[in-house]
């Protein structure tokens, strides 16, 4: 499977992340050595539009949202890192998670990091709006 921009961008952000728990929890060797997951690959449209979410959100706020979803580091996300999401949509956030989820050495957590996905969007919603100026 070609690997696109959106996911080497995210993946390299993501080896930023400080203490990733995820390797402990879920270690590639439970994996079945004989079923590999490859996530389908995102037609061209689908492709466009998570390259252009990667871009709203910089590589400065991309490393504390991924680092909230994907380790067990709950700091919480810059201000302006989670206005730039929100600004970015839900949609965007959504589909980068699940897009990084999808990955073989993750899947096995897949829905749990779906679902803090939903709490870091749920806790950004509510700083973006009252968070201040």
């Amino acid at each position: 499977m070609a690997t696109f921009k959106v996911a080497i961008l995210l993946l390299v952000i993501f080896s930023l992340a400080n203490k990733v728990v995820v390797e402990a929890i879920a270690p590639e060797s439970q994996i079945e050595e004989g079923s590999p997951y490859n996530p389908p690959e995102p037609s061209p449209e689908e492709r466009k539009y998570l390259e252009e979410c990667a871009r709203k959100i910089t590589n400065e706020c991309a490393k504390p949202i991924v680092t909230y979803v994907f380790t067990d580091i709950k700091k919480k996300v810059p201000r302006e890192c989670c206005r730039k999401l929100v600004s970015a949509g839900q949609n965007c956030h959504n589909g980068l998670v699940q897009l990084l989820a999808s990955f073989n050495k993750y899947r096995l957590l897949a829905d749990y990091f779906v679902a803090e996905g939903k709490v870091l969007w749920d806790e950004c919603v509510l700083d973006a709006e009252y968070g201040g100026n």
